[in-house]
């Protein structure tokens, strides 16, 4: 089976650049995987992978991939990664059904797959631009205006597609809303992949003098940090055995501006590490944390590479009660989930986790076991079935959804 895929790939700074990488690189090797991606990449072909350093993020990027498949070998499998800012840029993704129709007419013997990694909803959009926007009253208009064009995108990129992917039952519900059941039959649950840590990083009993508390990903305002530094100085009043950690990128300029607003005394004991980490020593970092607490405030309808990343390591987790995060765990079975935003209900969770060594040893059993099916070798074979159920069913129309 030949594939060629259109993502973005390290450095660039999103979560999908990432999860393709985990993913075609747990693909068998006898499948030939041609990767699109930026002219800025930093990951290395294999013997069945090939990177193909194409495009500079923005407006022009489509139009450069569209030449590049144009010039190959026509692949069996055409697998589209979709997130709000396709390719980099936000009007890519409005103007996809046209980029796909080329698509459609250029390769018409390719079964086309579209990977949607986030269901645009009014609300969430809404909130995402009054915090970026000035004047707070265009707001409104702007997120209507944006949702109806997302929709007919999404609605219109179905059709042309043979197959679209979504990584949660919530996310497929929410497409439900707006395409006909008729085009749902097309679209596929297949879960975010869970990174599986080697034997000798599975698991390590930090220093029990002291609680580490982290939270990781690349830090903007959506994701909480302000609500954790809060947080973490409720706490610190009461417990003197807590360090906090935040790793990830953008972090520093994100802590001055909250710290500015908090006076200049957050008072509790934070490490930072802002840049973004290799695997094996975010790997150590991981595995010697307590708690791990991921704080975001935002209401996309998509799933989280944190969340999966963290997952098999056995933590105890604590997250914000928001669609990414509730669509696949369960208050008090497989973590803590609070109110987005409310640092008092997050402040009395992790006071509870620090002096609760059971709940926190139960809670880590639970989510490791919740994630097992997640893992990216299995989530790898099921595109690979999907993919050649739909190379088999050339003559039998649509391969049904779940």
């Amino acid at each position: 089976m030949y594939i060629i895929s259109l993502s973005p790939t390290p450095p660039y700074r999103s979560g999908l650049s990432h999860y393709v990488l985990y993913l075609y690189s747990n693909f068998s090797p006898l499948h030939k995987i041609n990767i699109i991606t930026n002219k800025d990449s930093s990951i290395f072909q294999n013997n069945n992978v090939t990177i193909s350093k194409t495009f500079t993020p923005g407006v022009g990027a489509p139009w450069a991939c569209l030449r590049k498949i144009l010039a190959q070998e026509r692949p069996d499998i055409l697998h589209l990664h979709i997130e709000y800012s396709f390719l980099g840029s936000w009007l890519n993704f409005l103007l996809l059904p046209l980029f796909m129709i080329i698509l459609r007419s250029a390769c018409r013997s390719s079964k086309i797959v579209t990977t949607l990694h986030g269901v645009p909803r009014y609300w969430p959009i809404y909130y995402y631009l009054k915090r970026k926007s000035r004047v707070s009253a265009v707001s409104k208009p702007i997120a209507l205006v944006y949702t109806i064009l997302s929709y007919i995108s999404i609605h219109l990129s179905c059709a042309l597609s043979d197959a679209m992917i979504v990584h949660t039952d919530l996310m497929k519900s929410a497409l439900a809303s707006f395409i006909p059941h008729s085009m749902l039959l097309k679209v596929h649950v297949i879960p975010h992949g869970s990174y599986e840590p080697t034997n000798c990083t599975k698991k390590s009993r930090s220093n029990k003098n002291s609680i580490i508390i982290l939270t990781i990903g690349y830090q903007r305002p959506s994701k909480g940090l302000k609500t954790l530094l809060r947080a973490a100085r409720e706490v610190s009043r009461r417990a003197t055995n807590v360090k906090f950690m935040i790793v990830g990128a953008r972090i520093q300029r994100s802590l001055e501006r909250e710290e500015k607003m908090m006076g200049n005394d957050i008072g509790a004991r934070i490490e930072i590490v802002n840049s973004f980490l290799k695997d094996e020593a975010l790997d150590e970092i991981i595995k010697k944390a307590d708690i791990i607490v991921l704080p975001y405030e935002d209401m996309f309808y998509e799933s989280s590479g944190a969340l999966h990343r963290v997952a098999l390591f056995g933590k105890a987790l604590i997250c914000s009660n928001v669609p990414r995060f509730r669509s696949c765990l369960t208050n008090g079975v497989n973590a803590l989930l609070f109110r987005p935003g409310d640092y008092v209900e997050l402040a009395a969770h992790l006071s509870r986790l620090i002096n609760d060594d059971s709940l926190r040893e139960q809670l880590s059993k639970r989510i490791v076991e919740s994630f097992l099916h997640t893992r990216w070798k299995i989530i790898a074979r099921k595109h690979e079935q999907l993919f050649l159920a739909l190379l088999n069913s050339r003559h039998k129309g649509i391969t049904k959804g779940r």
